[in-house]
């Protein structure tokens, strides 16, 4: 079960939650390095959603995610100012389940993490492919605008 990770260090990875046999919960905690965690919808459309994982303890254990507090505000109007410690992406289906990662989520998440870090606009469409690639994701090509 793909997903992206962001930590406190602006560090991103691509991580399995399932990896080795473990439940989504357990590599939530695990992958967060959390006991308790709390998931925060984004965005998303009638199948699916863009769901960003942390610790729900995180505020007193950690120091403030800016990389995951600016994309959560870039994706969400109502996105509280700070999330603290690290954070997971992840897509969940209609049924709130969570599953791998999809293309337009990752599109998306980069393209926030590229507006937070000042990536110029001119440079963002090569920058989000090839961070994507980076990371062993392949993102949709962005519609061309037709003249």
């Amino acid at each position: 079960m793909d997903a992206i990770k962001i930590d406190t260090q602006f560090n991103v990875s691509r991580v399995d939650l399932t990896a080795g046999g473990r439940s989504i919960g357990d590599g939530l905690r695990a992958e967060i390095d959390c006991r308790v965690f709390d998931v925060v919808g984004l965005t998303g459309d009638d199948d699916t959603s863009l769901d960003m994982w942390v610790d729900d303890e995180g505020m007193y254990n950690s120091t403030p995610n800016l990389a995951a507090s600016g994309i959560a505000r870039e994706l969400k109007e109502d996105a509280q100012a700070y999330y603290f410690g690290t954070a997971l992406f992840a897509t969940s289906n209609d049924e709130g389940e969570t599953v791998d990662l999809r293309p337009e989520h990752v599109s998306k998440v980069l393209g926030s993490l590229a507006e937070v870090a000042g990536i110029p606009m001119a440079a963002r469409v090569q920058w989000i492919a090839t961070r994507a690639a980076a990371l062993g994701f392949t993102v949709p090509a962005p519609a061309s605008a037709s003249v």
